[in-house]
C-alpha cells in the first residue's frame, strides 16, 4: 500500500500489470515514463529471488525496473533491475 500511495503522490497512474501468467505488482505511468515495481518481503534464498526478479526481467522494454525487498541488503543491481531494501 505504501508503494501505491507514494507513486500516486508523485503523480503516477498506478496499475497492476500482467505479463503472460505472471503479475507485476505496480506498473506506474506518467506521460512517456514508466516504472515497473515488484515487492517482496524477503529474498533470502535463490529460488525466491529468481521468482521475484524474473517477473520484471521478462519485460522486454527499457523502462526502469525495481524490486523492493525487506531483508536488510544493500542496494544493488541485477541484470538492469534495481534491488532496493526498505530497511537500508
Amino acid at each position: 500500500m505504501k508503494v501505491y500511495l507514494e507513486m500516486k503522490r508523485r503523480g503516477y497512474e498506478v496499475y497492476v500489470g500482467k505479463l503472460y501468467k505472471t503479475e507485476i505488482d505496480f506498473v506506474n505511468k506518467k506521460k512517456d515514463e514508466r516504472i515497473y515495481i515488484q515487492v517482496s518481503d524477503h529474498i533470502t534464498n535463490d529460488r525466491t529471488f529468481m521468482r521475484e526478479v524474473s517477473t520484471v526481467l521478462d519485460i522486454l522494454d527499457t523502462y526502469y525496473k525495481v524490486l523492493i525487498i525487506g531483508t536488510r541488503y544493500e542496494t544493488f543491481q541485477y541484470e538492469g533491475v534495481q534491488i532496493i531494501d526498505i530497511f537500508c
